[in-house]
């Protein structure tokens, strides 16, 4: 089946305001908000509320004279409401709904953590995969140029054939573990992506390597995560030293191409070179554009300059 190819580029942010992207994220933020404002409306029972009522209407002895300029009336009347009495009722109704919002709260900023969790996993899942794919990839093209070597000295006769069977054996082998380091790599992307909230760009072009090591610090226990007091938004507006977070980070992968090549039969010995062949029986499945990860970019908020990549 077709093993979907990881993107050139993965675009990551600044976690505090990707975080925000999430459906699940903003939901309970908005749930805080909802019960922040519902505290102060209890607290406003405790204060006095003064209202004026009014009316208007026609008032006459006669019907004649009902629609007379005298016969208009009309009152306005002040009212004062206040619950003196139940201000002990009140009061609880607060520590309860006060109660209510910080459990709401502390459900928020574990969500926030839990989705760094999540974020920070998958993203070393992702790095931690392209290595592997790398190594892999590597290994494939050894073993390709181990088997020509082996089919060379099998018709110098320096060499039996079982040798140029187990080249391609292990050929074999390590082509397969290639398409499992593939698959996974192309699952992760869509793990990150759903960390992320996904539905988000950013610009590519504003970028500057780095390398892994930086990465890594960057998502370590610790980090600071911006949060917002009950009922506020975060603010998205500050710099990225401000909250303590890495700059806009970007994954970046080169495209590469891995070929094998199909040996002639036993039988025909005139071919001294194997050539590159398409998919087919015998050969390689071709990964066209597969991706190498070759160097991570960031724009670090306050930094210039350019960092070597891997």
């Amino acid at each position: 089946s077709f093993i979907p190819n990881a993107p050139d580029a993965v675009a990551v942010g600044i976690p505090a305001d990707i975080l925000r992207r999430r459906p699940d994220i903003r939901a309970l933020e908005r749930r805080l908000a909802q019960q922040t404002a519902l505290v102060g409306a209890v607290q406003a029972e405790l204060y006095p509320k003064f209202y004026i009522d009014g009316s208007f209407g026609l008032q006459a002895e006669n019907i004649d004279d009902l629609f007379d300029g005298q016969s208009l009336t009309a009152s306005i009347m002040p009212r004062l409401q206040w619950r003196i009495f139940e201000f002990g009722r009140v009061r609880c109704s607060i520590a309860k709904q006060e109660s209510v919002t910080e459990e709401m709260r502390l459900e928020y900023q574990y969500a926030v953590l839990q989705a760094s969790e999540e974020v920070n996993n998958a993203i070393m899942n992702y790095v931690k995969l392209q290595d592997q794919y790398d190594e892999q990839l590597e290994a494939v093209k050894n073993y390709n140029e181990a088997l020509k070597l082996s089919y060379d000295l099998y018709e110098t006769g320096k060499r039996e054939y079982m040798v140029v069977l187990d080249s391609q054996r292990y050929r074999l082998s390590n082509q397969l573990a290639l398409a499992s380091v593939h698959a996974q790599l192309a699952s992760s992307v869509v793990t990150l992506y759903t960390a992320l909230g996904g539905g988000w760009q950013t610009d590519p072009q504003s970028s500057v390597s780095m390398s892994d090591d930086y990465l890594r610090a960057s998502f370590v226990p610790g980090s600071q995560i911006q949060m917002s007091a009950p009922g506020e938004s975060i603010n998205q507006q500050g710099t990225a030293a401000q909250r303590g977070l890495p700059g806009n980070v970007q994954y970046s992968t080169k495209p590469q191409q891995s070929y094998s090549t199909d040996l002639p039969p036993e039988g025909n010995r005139s071919h001294r070179n194997p050539v590159p062949q398409p998919m087919g029986n015998g050969s390689i499945t071709e990964f066209p554009n597969s991706p190498s990860a070759q160097s991570i970019v960031t724009q670090p908020a306050g930094r210039v300059g350019n960092r070597a990549g891997r």
